[in-house]
């Protein structure tokens, strides 16, 4: 699954990162058995849907559990159990991933998620100024235009914390500006939280146990907190008895996601899944 505004980059197919001739040379080789790879477009008007369910901008969580399992299980050559289907995702659809597999172990025998985001709040990230900016936005139509920082904030409001009767964005922000600092919003922020997979664990801690494999990274040089906030949920898993693989390897946020897919995601499957 892609990253935050992966479809306009060419991300969401991953043609930047690798394509189909790279498989078939992993499976000529023996590196990895023949499998069936499916890339689901997750964008929406605020650039990302958090594969998250939403009132106001679609449930993505369906989406992927029920609606694109059943296209393809009806159209391809799958093994339609869970023990032959895994979930997988970059950033934002790393963090899709690993909540997703976490809600459904009856559907995904395993999970891997590299890079990815939203594993836990970040106070860095929710700076006045960061508010601020993403509150002067002025409609929907003016969020291409917005920066990365700001276009991300409205799309988790829209993922987290929908509001039909708010708009222009149609959702509740979990801070407001008060003087120079920001103030809380207890009930908007207390949703966010909700949806933090750290935040999820203990609610979730059986069904991560009946997943046969985790396993998740972060680069040394990736984005600030990031690899923290990984590190973090795997310390909350072990502390659980929850069996897991972080990986911390050198390189940033998007620099070796090609590089990571041929030799660690894929094979991981591939040894991970049942095939017959």
């Amino acid at each position: 699954m892609h990253g935050f505004s992966g479809e306009k980059t060419g991300a969401n197919n991953w043609e930047w990162a690798f394509n189909a001739t790279d498989v078939d040379k992993l499976i000529t080789f023996g590196i990895v058995r023949p499998m069936i790879i499916v890339m689901p477009d997750a964008c929406n008007q605020f650039g990302g849907s958090m594969y998250t369910n939403s009132i106001t901008t679609g449930y993505w969580e369906d989406f992927i559990t029920n609606d694109l399992i059943d296209f393809v299980d009806s159209n391809y050559r799958s093994i339609p159990n869970r023990e032959s289907r895994g979930i997988a995702g970059h950033s934002m659809g790393g963090y899709g991933a690993i909540k997703i597999a976490m809600k459904h172990p009856d559907i995904f025998r395993s999970v891997y998620g590299t890079s990815s985001c939203c594993m836990d709040i970040n106070p860095s990230n929710f700076s006045a100024d960061r508010v601020s900016e993403a509150m002067s936005v002025q409609n929907l139509d003016s969020i291409d235009k917005a920066s990365f920082g700001s276009k991300t904030f409205l799309a988790s409001a829209a993922a987290f914390s929908p509001n039909p009767n708010n708009p222009p964005f149609y959702s509740d922000f979990p801070f407001k500006i008060k003087g120079d600092s920001l103030s809380i919003n207890e009930n908007a922020t207390a949703r966010w939280l909700a949806n933090y997979p750290s935040w999820m664990v203990d609610q979730y801690v059986t069904n991560l146990q009946r997943l046969h494999a985790i396993s998740f990274d972060a680069g040394n040089k990736d984005i600030p907190g990031l690899r923290e906030s990984n590190q973090s949920f795997s310390d909350i898993l072990n502390r659980l008895n929850v069996q897991n693989t972080f990986e911390v390897f050198d390189g940033g946020h998007g620099d070796k996601v090609g590089e990571r897919i041929k030799t660690k995601i894929l094979p991981f499957f591939s040894k991970e899944l049942v095939s017959d």
